[in-house]
């Protein structure tokens, strides 16, 4: 059986772990901010907040020390966030 699937996405190249793991960093801070509530952020703060744990991650720090994740999944929810604000909100206005 043949599929016309060249030119889509390759989705399976996306490590399911990262994802799983950036879903418990929202639940977390849904559960101590709000849901979405990084939203009404000036995005000058959550790129400052992707900086330290860059800064973290750098110098050696695996790990957030409240959460327990890997300094990467906090990465990846900040730029998730700033590319919501380049991207998305951008078209809802």
């Amino acid at each position: 059986m043949s599929k016309n699937d060249q030119n889509k996405p390759m989705i399976h190249l996306i490590i399911p772990q990262f994802i799983w793991e950036m879903g418990e960093v929202l639940t977390l801070g849904s559960r101590k901010y709000g849901v979405n509530n990084w939203r009404n952020l000036d995005p000058n703060r959550i790129l400052s907040a992707l900086y330290r744990h860059l800064l973290k991650y750098h110098s050696g720090s695996k790990r957030d020390e409240e959460s327990g994740k890997n300094h990467m999944i906090h990465i990846g929810c900040n730029a998730m966030f700033l590319y919501y604000f380049d991207e998305i909100k951008e078209g809802e206005k």
